[in-house]
């Protein structure tokens, strides 16, 4: 349908690549289900140290869909493996609500799920969600994830 599913380690991984990434990482999070709406990053190079320059990013690992027609970034789904783990981390998966419905969500984790079988020699992926994003967790469960318990997060706020 006119998408290229590419990765970062592919498009070089420059600055114009990560600050793309950075963009659509920023826009899929702040629009999932069950988020809270508040940012992941004080910004673009907030972004960069931690997330590009961390010891846990594979270029390689990062996939992403561009729509060919407008060079617009799609879809992605990060991937890794955390140093002494035996299993593979998917640590997102998003879709532009624009283009969603059309499984470019499934297309593209099926890229990452690849990358950790074939390049990783993983056999095990780990994942985690909130509870209300139904619709990565449909996709997940298709692929053959299980659910386990999860764990409550609180935080106490001042004023």
């Amino acid at each position: 349908e006119g998408f290229q599913f590419t990765s970062m380690e592919a498009l070089g991984n420059g600055e114009e690549a990560q600050r793309n990434l950075y963009e659509l990482n920023r826009a899929t999070s702040l629009d999932s289900p069950g988020t809270d709406g508040e940012e992941d990053w004080g910004g673009f190079e907030d972004f960069q140290r931690s997330v590009c320059q961390a010891p846990w990013y594979k270029p390689a690992g990062q996939m992403v869909v561009i729509e060919q027609a407008t060079g617009k970034w799609v879809a992605m789904s990060a991937i890794t493996q955390l140093e002494g783990a035996a299993y593979a981390y998917n640590l997102h998966t998003g879709v532009a609500r624009a283009y969603r419905g059309r499984k470019l969500g499934q297309a593209v984790k099926v890229q990452a799920l690849r990358f950790a079988r074939d390049t990783l020699g993983v056999t095990e992926v780990r994942t985690h969600h909130v509870a209300q994003n139904h619709p990565m967790i449909a996709i997940d469960q298709k692929f053959g994830y299980q659910l386990a318990p999860g764990y409550f997060v609180m935080e106490k706020l001042y004023s």
